[in-house]
C-alpha cells in the first residue's frame, strides 16, 4: 500500500509539474506574440513618417527647422536628444505638430547646465489610434549644431 501511494503521489506530482511548465511556456509565449505585434503596429504607423532637420543652432534658446517629408502628420511633437558637454534628451511641446509635407520651426530652452552642444538628434512622435504616444525612433534625424 506504501508503493500504490507512493506512486500515485509521483504521479499527481508528475502531472501537475507538467501543467505548471506547459502554463508557463503558453502565458510566456502569449507575451512575446502580444509584444511582436505591438512592435508590428508601430513599424506600421511609424512608416508613413519621414522628417529632415533643415538647420539647427543654438544662444538662449535651440532653434531647429524641420522639414516633413511624407503626407502622414508628427500628431504629438518631438524627442530631442542633445550630444554634447552633458548629453540629455528634452521632449517638445506635445502639441508640437508637423503637418505632412511642411517646414516647422521647433523652439526649445537653452539651459546653460547642458553646456555646449554639438550635435542633435530629433525623434518623431505620433499618437496610434487608441491615443497612445508611439516614439519613432527609426524615423529621426541628426544634425550638427552651433551657436547663432
Amino acid at each position: 500500500m506504501d508503493s500504490g501511494v507512493s506512486n500515485l503521489l509521483s504521479v499527481i506530482i508528475l502531472v501537475a509539474l507538467v501543467f505548471f511548465i506547459g502554463a508557463t511556456v503558453y502565458l510566456f509565449s502569449q507575451r512575446i506574440t502580444i509584444e511582436r505585434i505591438q512592435d508590428i503596429d508601430k513599424d506600421k504607423i511609424c512608416d508613413d513618417i519621414s522628417i529632415r532637420i533643415l538647420e539647427a543652432c543654438y544662444d538662449s534658446q535651440i532653434k531647429i527647422k524641420v522639414e516633413s517629408q511624407a503626407q502622414k502628420e508628427i500628431n504629438n511633437g518631438f524627442i530631442i536628444r542633445i550630444f554634447g558637454d552633458n548629453p540629455t534628451s528634452i521632449p517638445s511641446m506635445p502639441f508640437t505638430i508637423l503637418e505632412g509635407l511642411n517646414i516647422k520651426d521647433i523652439l526649445v530652452p537653452y539651459e546653460e547646465q547642458i553646456g555646449q552642444i554639438r550635435e542633435i538628434v530629433l525623434i518623431p512622435k505620433v499618437k496610434n489610434e487608441n491615443g497612445e504616444q508611439v516614439i519613432c525612433d527609426l524615423k529621426s534625424d541628426k544634425i550638427a549644431i552651433n551657436p547663432c
